[in-house]
C-alpha cells in the first residue's frame, strides 16, 4: 500500500517489484497477461471506502477504470417510469471484478456506483486506461470486455438526433462469455438507455397469443 501512495513518476523499480508480487496474487488479475499487471502495477492506486460511498452517478463522464480486491458494491439505473421514487437496483458488483471501462472511449457512466460495505479498490485514471489499452488492446479485449459492455452511451448526432452506439464499446465479445450478473448488467443499462432516449421503441407486442408489455423488439432497434 505505501508503494501505491507514491505517485507513479516516482515508483522506483523496486516499488513495482513489490507491487507486481501482491498483483499476482489478486483474483481479479489471475486472467491478466504478466506485461498487463506490469503496467497497472505503475499506474493504479489503492482506494479504502466504508460503506455507502458513491463513486459516480449514472451520466457522469468517467475519470477512473476500477478493479474490487475486497467488498461489495451496488449498481444502481435511475428508474425511468418514476425518477421520483430514486434509483433501481440491479446487481452486485464484488471481489475479482472489474467496472468503468467506458473511459476507454469516452463514454458517460451507464449507471450509478455505490458501496455497500467497505471495499478495498485498484483504480486508473483514464489517460493511463487509455494508454494501456492501446498498448495492450489485443490482450486486454477478452478480459475486460464484459466490463465494456455495460458502458452504453448516447451521443448528440445534431438535429435533434441522437445515436446509440455499443457495436463499437464492446470490441470482442459472445454472449457465452459473459457472466450471469455481466449480462443482467448490458441489458438492464440497454433497455434504461433506450427508455430515457428512444421511448417510442417501447411498446406492447401480440406473439403467439402472448402479450408482452414493454418491450423493444430487435427488428425496431436495428431499423432505427
Amino acid at each position: 500500500i505505501t508503494c501505491l501512495d507514491k505517485r507513479q513518476e516516482y515508483r522506483t523499480e523496486e516499488d513495482l517489484d513489490i507491487i507486481y508480487m501482491a498483483f499476482k496474487e489478486l483474483k481479479v488479475f489471475e486472467h491478466y497477461p504478466k506485461l498487463v499487471v506490469m503496467d497497472l502495477c505503475r499506474y493504479a492506486e489503492y482506494e479504502n471506502l466504508p460503506s455507502k460511498v458513491t463513486l459516480f452517478c449514472q451520466g457522469d463522464v468517467g475519470t477512473h477504470w476500477y478493479a474490487v480486491i475486497s467488498g461489495t458494491l451496488d449498481v444502481r439505473l435511475v428508474n425511468s417510469d418514476s425518477p421520483d421514487k430514486g434509483d433501481v437496483s440491479i446487481c452486485s458488483i464484488g471481489k475479482g471484478d472489474t467496472f468503468g471501462e467506458s473511459i476507454i472511449f469516452g463514454g458517460k457512466r451507464s449507471a450509478s456506483v455505490i458501496t455497500l460495505e467497505s471495499c478495498e479498490l485498484l483504480c486508473v485514471e483514464a489517460n493511463y486506461m487509455k494508454q494501456l489499452y492501446t498498448v495492450h488492446s489485443d490482450a486486454l479485449k477478452g478480459i475486460i470486455s464484459v466490463g465494456v459492455a455495460a458502458d452504453l452511451t448516447v451521443s448528440d448526432q445534431g438535429g435533434g438526433n441522437t445515436e446509440l452506439s455499443v457495436s463499437n464499446v464492446i470490441p470482442s465479445m459472445t454472449l457465452q462469455s459473459m457472466s450471469k450478473s455481466g449480462l443482467q448488467r448490458v441489458g438492464e443499462s440497454l433497455y434504461q438507455v433506450i427508455c430515457d432516449h428512444f421511448p417510442d421503441l417501447i411498446k406492447t407486442y401480440q406473439i403467439n397469443l402472448f402479450t408482452y408489455k414493454n418491450c423493444c423488439s430487435g427488428a425496431d432497434l436495428v431499423r432505427s
